[in-house]
């Protein structure tokens, strides 16, 4: 494009391109033209000098770009067109936006790449799409070929060239939808697969943005990361597996379904996320009980990335609950029950149920979410309540206060002012227990010294109210048990002073047990009957 008499010194590009971008950057502080067809800032040259050199310090003189140009020849709108360009990218994510009388523009890496598109245009049910093939747009020599996919045959073709395709299937397609929650047998596994419902409601959890990176720690076959992936092409994923087989049903399951990029790490976590970019979430799906794991995805997110956790074993539901505990955040019990047929009746047959915990990473609390769990008298209901309370351990009762009804109420930790203008004269724990109308026990040792269900409460307040401020009052909670058979609770002091807690379970009153405020914003309610819940305290009800 220079005469030859033009004596400045001339580069040609190089592959690998980095070598000719590197003889560029060499020459920063000195006027540098590069020349390259069409617009450079859609999937060309600009973008890629942008990442090393800042744009004061380029001119950018754009030129239609090839899907404009292609548009034009073609009548489509190009706001109604998918573009993607397979240069140095695997054709498999043509996979991603197939789906019938979609338009495709697609950028070729060379001449070979309309014969590789047709293959799979036929492979995908799609063979009886229209493809023209667009040569030198805008130059002397534009050229157009057209065809089917299913009886593409033509070779002599350009280097440099488009492809546009009319999506056509004449058969009904089964395609997998861009929503979260693929049917399974959209993924080759073996058996470590997170199901459908649960795999959307996690989505939902590590809510995807475009351009933000997922670390999926214990991949099995790589669904969730695909997913994500495929929520919009920007959208960035580590899958992280140690198993041989799984490692090949994640590229397998990746390659189908649209997103080969998803770079899969093999190696065990939490050693195998050692130097990996930075995320913007996090999932783990399994080996939630490895030493550190948890520890190390927490402190490897961002302020504002998200972490969610699925569990189905008991001992990952206790990790789960002991971090809860610590960190707050979203945590839900999944069941799920699908209709089946025996004996030519049908049923709900249950599928397993899992916890799954979501938090979002702040710089001052976490984000709380209600959220409700079924204890179903199961046989470590005292270790997760257990857990929860956890904390409290050890902190000293500064206030104990009892109204009428035989509600007992108990401050412990820092004290501070309520909130509420009118409240503040009053001041309050940072945890904060209460009986509700259980019955209740105050005992010294094996010596009752009262309970509500020898003394009127109401007609000795005064006495009763200051027994137990004497008794309780800077003192320290040294333990707290729950009971699951009867969801009693005990609630153990120093000087040996005991707060037993025996909830009638046949009441039908409706009101809960026992209450506890915790200094993350959250209640723990237990009752009545067998259920439990804990949750924000924004969102009480």
């Amino acid at each position: 494009m220079l005469p030859q008499v033009d004596k400045r010194e001339k580069l040609l590009w190089n592959s690998p391109i980095e070598d000719s971008i590197y003889e560029i950057i060499r020459r920063r502080g000195q006027a540098v033209c590069v020349l390259a067809s069409g617009d450079p800032m859609c999937y060309g040259i600009g973008v890629t000098l942008t990442r090393h050199i800042p744009i004061n310090e380029i001119i950018i003189i754009p030129s239609p770009s090839t899907f404009s140009l292609a548009c034009s020849r073609l009548g489509w709108s190009l706001t109604e067109v998918e573009t993607l360009s397979l240069c140095g990218r695997p054709p498999t994510l043509l996979n991603a936006v197939l789906y019938p009388g979609a338009k495709l523009l697609v950028l070729s890496a060379n001449r070979q790449t309309p014969m590789m598109v047709a293959q799979l245009l036929t492979q995908q049910g799609f063979g009886e799409s229209p493809m023209v093939v667009l040569e030198h747009l805008g130059g002397t020599r534009e050229r157009r070929i057209e065809g089917i996919a299913c009886g593409w045959n033509a070779t002599d073709i350009a280097d440099l060239n488009a492809i546009a395709i009319t999506c056509i299937s004449s058969q009904p397609l089964s395609l997998p939808p861009r929503l979260p929650g693929l049917p399974d047998i959209a993924y080759r596994h073996d058996g470590q697969l997170t199901k459908r419902e649960v795999r959307a409601i996690t989505l939902a959890a590590l809510a995807p943005l475009p351009g933000q990176l997922l670390w999926d720690v214990g991949a099995g076959c790589g669904s969730i990361g695909i997913e994500w992936m495929r929520s919009d092409r920007r959208c960035q994923g580590i899958a992280i597996e140690q198993h041989p087989t799984r490692l090949q049903y994640i590229a397998d399951n990746a390659t189908a379904l649209g997103t080969p990029n998803l770079k899969i790490v093999a190696g065990k976590a939490p050693s195998a996320l050692q130097d990996l970019p930075q995320p913007n979430a996090i999932f783990i799906g399994g080996g939630i009980t490895v030493p550190e794991l948890l520890e190390t995805c927490w402190q490897a997110l961002p302020s504002g990335g998200r972490l969610v956790a699925n569990a189905v074993t008991v001992e990952s539901e206790l990790m789960i609950f002991q971090w809860y505990g610590q960190l707050g955040g979203e945590l839900i019990r999944i069941g799920i029950q699908r209709a089946e047929t025996h004996r030519q009746i049908f049923r709900l047959e249950s599928h397993g149920s899992r916890h799954s915990m979501g938090c979002f990473k702040t710089l001052l609390t976490p984000l709380m979410v209600t959220q409700k769990s079924l204890a179903n008298l199961q046989p470590n209901l005292e270790q997760i309540i257990s857990v929860i309370t956890k904390p409290i351990i050890g902190e000293i009762c500064h206030q104990v206060k009892l109204s009428y009804g035989d509600e007992l109420r108990l401050d412990f930790g820092e004290m501070s002012a309520y909130s509420h203008p009118k409240l503040k004269h009053l001041r309050k724990g940072s945890w904060q227990f209460g009986t509700r109308a259980t019955p209740w026990i105050f005992q010294q040792g094996d010596q009752v010294l009262t309970s509500t269900l020898q003394v009127n409460i109401d007609a000795e307040m005064d006495t009763v109210k200051k027994l137990l401020q004497q008794s309780l009052e800077n003192k320290e909670l040294i333990n707290l048990v729950v009971d699951a058979q009867n969801i009693s609770l005990t609630l153990l002091f120093e000087g040996n002073y005991q707060l037993i807690l025996e909830p009638d379970l046949q009441d039908n009153s409706g009101l809960a047990y026992w209450e506890l405020f915790m200094p993350t914003e959250q209640v723990l309610t237990v009752g009545p009957g067998l259920f439990w819940e804990c949750k924000s305290i924004h969102k009480r009800y």
